[in-house]
């Protein structure tokens, strides 16, 4: 969506891919993550015209009196009730439970990695999950009420003791994991990888020894990646 022209209006909600009643805390995110991809000089694809509406759409909804000054003129919907895309719902299910696993894998590593001040940015994580900005917002919004995640006094995503405790007491399965990250070599291993840690996670889940990786023999690489999942 480009800048409105002069005397149009434009409804800031829906630059911002957020709804009516959005907390200031998600429209903060929305921009942020609309900022790294349209901005002019850093963008990853910069968009002069949408930027400018993406920032007067900040600018607006950022302060709460000019929202509401714009909330008191926005057109009511004219389009009926909410409608129930039924499909779309029930398929979304299973991914944003995954999403919000993958989103506690990704922290619980990297406060492994550094555990003084192990943290990811929104620009971060949007760069390393395979998902829409409303999708990233709904799922950090759910981990952030559950206690799962915080953030640090720099705005960036810390796992909590709870998320830690969540991942621990139901390890996840790195099939249901894996496949929402980007594809990047080091983030996203190859299919036959994943289905060799799958295989591995099975094997030490189960409490019959008799259960063994059989598809895809399991490199000392590939058993490191899958206890790191059970630290």
């Amino acid at each position: 969506m480009s800048a409105p022209l002069a005397g149009q209006f434009q409804d800031h909600y829906v630059v911002l891919g957020i709804d009516s009643n959005a907390t200031s805390e998600a429209i903060q995110m929305a921009y942020v993550t609309l900022e790294a991809q349209y901005h002019p000089r850093t963008g990853k694809t910069p968009d002069p015209d949408r930027f400018q509406a993406i920032a007067l759409a900040f600018e607006v909804l950022s302060d709460s009196a000019t929202r509401k000054m714009f909330d008191d003129l926005r057109p009511k919907d004219k389009d009926g009730p909410p409608k129930f895309h039924a499909a779309e719902f029930f398929e979304a299910l299973t991914k944003e439970r995954n999403r919000r696993q993958c989103i506690l894998c990704l922290l619980y590593d990297r406060r492994r990695e550094r555990p003084a001040t192990g943290g990811l940015s929104v620009r971060h994580m949007e760069a390393m999950i395979a998902a829409k900005p409303e999708e990233l917002l709904l799922s950090v919004w759910y981990l952030k009420q559950r206690g799962y995640v915080a953030n640090d006094d720099k705005s960036n995503l810390l796992i909590t003791v709870e998320g830690m405790d969540l991942l621990e007491a139901d390890i996840p399965d790195p099939a249901d994991i894996l496949p929402h990250l980007k594809a990047t070599q080091e983030q996203a291993p190859a299919a036959e990888t994943i289905a060799s840690l799958t295989n591995l996670h099975a094997a030490t889940e189960s409490e019959n020894p008799a259960v063994k990786p059989v598809e895809q023999p399991v490199s000392p690489a590939m058993r490191r990646m899958a206890l790191a999942l059970k630290k």
